[in-house]
Order: C-alpha cells, then structure tokens, then sequence
C-alpha cells in the first residue's frame, strides 16, 4: 500500500505501480485520511472485495509529515495493524528522521528525484520487504 498526498508524487507512483504491478498488487491511496479509512475497512470486515491487509506500507512523506506522523502513530498504537511494515520516504532536507522513528516506522529513506533511482529503490524495497524478510501474517 502507497499513501502519498502530493498529486505529482501520486501521479509518478502511478507509473511505479505498473511496472511493480505484475510482481505485487499495489494500492495507491491519496492521503493519510484515505489510508486509515481503507484499513478500518479492512479491520471490521466492512471491506467488500476492495480491502485485504497490507503487507507493506509506503509513506510518501512530502507534502504533508503532521498527517503521515498522525496516520502513523494510528498504525502503530492499533494491535490489528501495528506489524505491518511502514516506510516513509522522505524529501530532500526533510528533518522528520527522527519523528518517524519514534512513532515505530520501521524504515526510514530519503526520495530519490531522479525516476530511474525511485523506481530501483521501491524494486529494492520490496525485494527486501517482501522477499527476504519474514512478516507476521497476523
């Protein structure tokens, strides 16, 4: 799962996801609202077709960190929620290292500016998220 809240980020995510798409679903939610709406969702069983658990989470934090921290702490402080695996990608000069960590973000990692390198880091990311790491299933 990808929540971003800037429309350019979304946009080039979009892009991303396809390449990615064929490897891993991927659903991409524009905010942080969006996010928690589509995980309570998933949590009362309230879902339809639309909502399974995530076995990643990737914070696109450019735009707005006040919400990502507020969606994160929520993750984190929900006992349903709070293993799944969050990394926030963080702008250039972002000083939210820190912050992010404390609310339990399992990774930290700046964007890359440059497609090519955005795309190599999310193929990495999820190599070593999805392939080599044991997530809990529960």
């Amino acid at each position: 799962m990808v929540v971003g809240s800037d429309s350019n980020s979304i946009r080039l995510l979009n892009v991303v996801a396809r390449d990615l798409q064929e490897e891993a679903e991927v659903q991409l939610l524009q905010d942080a609202s969006e996010a928690l709406d589509f995980l309570k969702a998933y949590l009362t069983g309230n879902s339809g077709d639309r909502a399974m658990r995530p076995q990643l989470i990737l914070l696109d934090v450019v735009s707005d960190g006040t919400k990502m921290r507020d969606f994160l702490s929520a993750l984190k402080s929900n006992a349903g929620l709070r293993r799944i695996p969050t990394i926030a990608l963080l702008g250039p000069g972002s000083s939210d290292l820190g912050n992010f960590y404390e609310l339990n973000c399992n990774s930290v990692v700046p964007k890359p500016t440059e497609l090519n390198a955005f795309i190599e880091l999310l193929r990495a990311l999820k190599k070593f998220w999805l392939g080599v790491v044991t997530l809990s299933r529960d």
